[in-house]
Order: structure tokens, then C-alpha cells, then sequence
């Protein structure tokens, strides 16, 4: 999908990205989605990727500062739909969060509920990027 604009989502989208929001999230509500896309850029928000006017991805992230004070840009989650196949449509949304989380913050790092379906893709990631030290 080689015309895809990425943008940031404001409240005026909403209603056209619930169906995707709910994807990640099936107990999300329209109001908490327009809350959700309505917050302050620099703390959270959802950068869409469109096709036309049609919202064909969402990527929802918040800010967040860790104990030794660096800002960290974290992908709360990641829905994309295309007919055949929504990797190119998720790359290019993932692309833009690495570009604002080295413009704006320290890091890049991921969350999911301890109860989400993406659980152990989140574990694998923070598995692989670990650091393990022995001392015996």
C-alpha cells in the first residue's frame, strides 16, 4: 500500500478508528476511544496510518518517564487491517514511533495487559532484549 499517509489521530477520528481500537481492545467504549484520541500529544495519543480517508491502522502509545527520569515512548498496542496482508500498513506505523521516540524521548519500549492476547509476544521481545547477569 504504497499511498499511505501516517498522521496522528485527533478526536475528529474517532469514530472512524473505534472498529480497530476495539480489535486490540473488545471492552473499549466510543467515549474512552475519543478520550483516548483526544490526549495531549507529548503524554499519549494514536497515530493512524490512512489510506485515502480510511483509517487502515492504529498504533496507541503513551509517554511515560521510568525511575531514572528518561522519557520513554511506549506502543500500548497495534491494530491493522488489510485484505491481504497488514505488515507493510503496521511497518510504516512502527517506522513513525521509532522517529518520535528518538525525536522526543530516550527510548522505545512496549506494554500490554497482563491478560492480553499479545502477552507473550511482549515477553518474547523484553526476553530477547534482556540483560542476564550470573555470578556463579
Amino acid at each position: 500500500m504504497s499511498n499511505l499517509q501516517i498522521r496522528r489521530l485527533d478526536v475528529h477520528d474517532a469514530d472512524d478508528s473505534f472498529a480497530l481500537a476495539q480489535l486490540s481492545d473488545p471492552a473499549l467504549t466510543p467515549d474512552a476511544w475519543r478520550s483516548i484520541t483526544a490526549a495531549a500529544a507529548d503524554q499519549a495519543g494514536v497515530i493512524g496510518a490512512f489510506s485515502n480517508r480510511t483509517v487502515r491502522a492504529i498504533l496507541q502509545y503513551s509517554i511515560v518517564v521510568n525511575g531514572g527520569g528518561e522519557r520513554l515512548f511506549v506502543i500500548d498496542g497495534l491494530a491493522a487491517f488489510d485484505l491481504f496482508d497488514p505488515t507493510t500498513t503496521a511497518d510504516a506505523l512502527l517506522a513513525e514511533a521509532r522517529r518520535q521516540a528518538d525525536i522526543s524521548c530516550s527510548g522505545l519500549a512496549l506494554s500490554a495487559r497482563l491478560d492480553g492476547a499479545r502477552i507473550n509476544d511482549v515477553l518474547r521481545c523484553a526476553a530477547d532484549t534482556a540483560v542476564l547477569h550470573r555470578v556463579f
